[in-house]
């Protein structure tokens, strides 16, 4: 059974509405860079793997503005990016919307300064 937790992302009171939230993500995000998995920077794998508007190469503890995505996995390195057929590889147990990426290493995790959308 899934969870989607919805932020009132302009605080006006009346919420978001996940569809046209989704269709503005899709028709407005640019992908700064290939992304990143948890881990390490040179890993192909991870239990999350995140992508931000941002072009840095590289997730810092500071969080940028920009829109981003974190895709989670429940098992520690269940992620994993196959140069083989170009796909991503694993079991998907959240995402979440939002802006701002961070990575801590203590903890090996990105968060979101805002987070939009949760699933």
């Amino acid at each position: 059974m899934a969870t989607i937790t919805l932020s009132d992302v302009n605080n006006d009171g009346v919420g978001l509405s996940l569809i046209d939230y989704l269709s503005d993500f899709d028709e407005f995000f640019n992908r700064g860079s290939y992304g990143f998995f948890s881990e390490t920077a040179a890993d192909f794998g991870g239990d999350q793997y995140a992508f931000s508007e941002s072009s840095a190469s590289t997730v810092s503890g500071t969080p940028s503005t920009s829109d981003s995505v974190v895709i989670g996995s429940g098992s520690a390195g269940d992620f994993s990016y196959s140069m083989v057929s170009h796909t991503l590889n694993g079991t998907l147990d959240s995402v979440s919307f939002g802006q701002g990426l961070s990575y801590a290493s203590s903890t090996d995790s990105f968060s979101q300064s805002a987070t939009d959308v949760a699933i």
